[in-house]
């Protein structure tokens, strides 16, 4: 929709993503969406979630037989349903890290990633409690609950 428009002295061009407008005194403003700085931080936001989706995932998925027994917890009883929680986690972070390419479009991953990290730090805050788990795994719940908060701040935002 690029053009030139002319309404009672007042210049009005459009190019792509950019709106000019000159009024009868010699300054143009510039009404084109800028990069504001919130734009910069979510965008960093949802990267470092998505990295830290990736890092506690893989971590746990290549090393839970030794971080386990090392934190005097046992091994899970049937791994493949750890070994899945930790593929979804894992999935949660590409949503996390499309969320970051695209702030406009991926709202309803964000709506999802505040569910998945508020139930994770409650099943980790609940299995700390109970003594299910060495508590300071509710630590990485706790990141979670942080980064839930924020993500509640880009969507009112």
């Amino acid at each position: 929709m690029a053009g030139r428009y002319s309404k009672r002295g007042k210049n009005l061009l459009i190019e792509e993503n950019r709106i000019w407008v000159n009024v009868t005194y010699p300054a143009i403003i510039n009404l084109r969406r800028r990069s504001m700085p919130k734009e910069s931080y979510y965008r960093k936001l949802f990267f470092i979630s998505a990295i830290w989706n990736w890092g506690v995932t893989l971590t746990f998925a290549v090393g839970y037989r030794v971080v386990f027994p090392l934190f005097g917890m046992e091994l899970p009883v049937y791994p493949v349903f750890f070994l899945m929680f930790l593929g979804l986690c894992f999935v949660f972070g590409i949503g996390y890290y499309w969320v970051s390419t695209d702030l406009t479009h991926n709202r309803g991953i964000v709506k999802m990633g505040i569910i998945g990290k508020l139930l994770v730090f409650a099943g980790l805050l609940w299995a700390g409690i109970s003594g299910q788990i060495n508590f300071i795994f509710v630590g990485a719940g706790i990141v979670d609950l942080v980064f839930a908060t924020l993500f509640i701040g880009f969507l009112k935002n």
